[in-house]
């Protein structure tokens, strides 16, 4: 057989599983609990060892920012105050504080079992994105990232968890919008990312990004009709998260702009910022002898980021079209090619 009529026949079959895919992806709802019923023991099998495996942090002391938003914060144990800033992380310091103690042990439980939460939903998303074999070989390596250590050992970095967790659900009740076209989806995939605003501003925004993925990956000419229509509410759900946001950015430059870490601009030259940040995280997942990408030094020449970026991006393009152009059939089939 010929390598030309090879590669048609592949074409043929990545086209079929596409045409199956959209069907899939038309017909069935994400049912979030029947997923984790279905795959229960495997679950479990990951949450045991990932609990083990952040069981040797749970009696770390507070570091870093947390001697001032808990140990040393004189409303710690105040839920009025709390309840008045109206921050997830505020209530439940406050709650754990006045219920446990002031102590590092229970802020570190609730940690991982925050991290173990995200893992489920994690799954749950590959699962239906990507099937079983996918799903559990990407979870099991992801669990075990050592960058994780931030957001999981570390107190002050659970609201990278909290926006991880609402960011996940919102996009797969919004999936659920997509496919059943009821409104009632679209409600609670905006309420659950409020939360994760009320959380941290404005990460919750990479929502929009996730979205965009996945019509691109879906190929579904209806959910981009679907997308047009809500245009406009979406325009105003988009502002109405900005307001909320934008007090914090604001606050945030100003910090950044004055006193003792005082600089000349929060944006920094994007020649050298997002070359070394991709290639430093990178290096924090694989090789974890930093603990953030912000409390490090910048080791590497500015030469090697740029080749670690460029290769990157290219291999994102290559693999994006290669194999018989299963994305790129994709694209043709929402703009009508």
């Amino acid at each position: 057989m010929s390598q030309k009529k090879k590669k048609l026949e592949r074409k043929v079959q990545k086209i079929e599983i596409i045409k199956e895919r959209g069907q899939d992806v038309e017909d069935k709802l994400i049912n979030f609990w029947a997923t984790v019923k279905r795959h229960w023991m495997f679950l479990a099998i990951l949450l045991f060892g990932t609990f083990v495996l952040f069981a040797n942090g749970l009696n770390a002391d507070f570091v870093s920012d947390d001697y001032a938003t808990i140990l040393h914060n004189p409303n710690v144990k105040d839920l009025g105050v709390a309840f008045k800033i109206f921050n997830p992380v505020d209530i439940s310091n406050a709650i754990i504080a006045n219920i446990l103690g002031v102590s590092p042990l229970p802020f570190h439980l609730y940690s991982l079992f925050l991290y173990l939460i995200f893992l489920v939903i994690g799954f749950v998303t590959l699962e239906f994105l990507f099937g079983d074999m996918v799903a559990k070989v990407s979870m099991v390596l992801f669990a075990v990232l050592p960058i994780h250590v931030e957001a999981v050992t570390w107190i002050s970095g659970k609201p990278y968890l909290i926006i991880g967790i609402t960011v996940l659900l919102s996009f797969l009740t919004f999936v659920n919008f997509l496919k059943s076209n009821n409104y009632k989806y679209l409600v609670y995939s905006f309420l659950i990312i409020l939360f994760g605003f009320l959380t941290d501003k404005p990460r919750p925004f990479s929502i929009l990004l996730v979205i965009l993925l996945y019509l691109l990956y879906a190929g579904q000419k209806k959910y981009w009709k679907s997308i047009q229509k809500l245009f406009p509410w979406l325009v105003a759900a988009f502002g109405i998260l900005l307001a909320i946001a934008w007090p914090y950015i604001s606050s945030r430059i100003n910090i950044v702009n004055s006193g003792y870490n005082s600089s000349e601009s929060i944006f920094y030259n994007p020649f050298f910022q997002y070359p070394t940040g991709l290639t430093k995280y990178f290096q924090v997942m694989l090789v974890p002898i930093d603990l953030t990408l912000y409390h490090t030094m910048y080791v590497l020449p500015v030469w090697l980021n740029w080749a670690v970026l460029i290769t990157y991006i290219g291999s994102l393009i290559y693999f994006y079209f290669t194999d018989g152009g299963v994305y790129g059939i994709n694209m043709l089939n929402i703009f009508g090619g």
